[in-house]
């Protein structure tokens, strides 16, 4: 970006020395800053992305809160708690003949959440939207 940055100054500076024409340099100058537009958001999408996916170091002790946590909630826990904790750090799960691939993240508490008081079943749609 520092490079892209430095050519569009050089063109600025030529064109203002009247070295090269406003009509020559004008779609250098706005590929230029498409560049450099392009790389900025980009830059910043990764900035969002590498913050988001960052990992805290856990210690043993918090690992083995985080233990006593899944062990309390699932043998004491409401069904409800029971599915909202592996909700919370499942991802998918693709059974294939053979095998079975489980991706999950590391569930880490970040702050405490209300249990729902009931439970919500899923409505499945079963054929098209205009025939019931």
């Amino acid at each position: 970006m520092t490079q892209l940055n430095s050519r569009l100054e050089r063109l600025f500076d030529r064109l203002e020395t009247g070295k090269i024409s406003i009509e020559t340099i004008s779609p250098r100058i706005e590929k230029l800053k498409e560049n450099i537009e392009s790389l900025e958001s980009e830059k910043l999408s990764l900035e969002i992305n590498r913050k988001s996916n960052m990992i805290k170091e856990l210690s043993p002790k918090v690992i083995k809160k985080y233990a006593r946590d899944l062990k309390s909630l699932l043998g004491k826990g409401t069904i409800i708690e029971q599915r909202s904790f592996i909700k919370s750090f499942l991802k998918k799960i693709v059974v294939n003949r053979e095998n079975i691939e489980i991706e999950y993240t590391i569930p880490i508490q970040k702050e405490k959440v209300e249990p729902v008081n009931r439970e919500v079943l899923p409505i499945d749609s079963i054929g098209s939207a205009t025939r019931t």
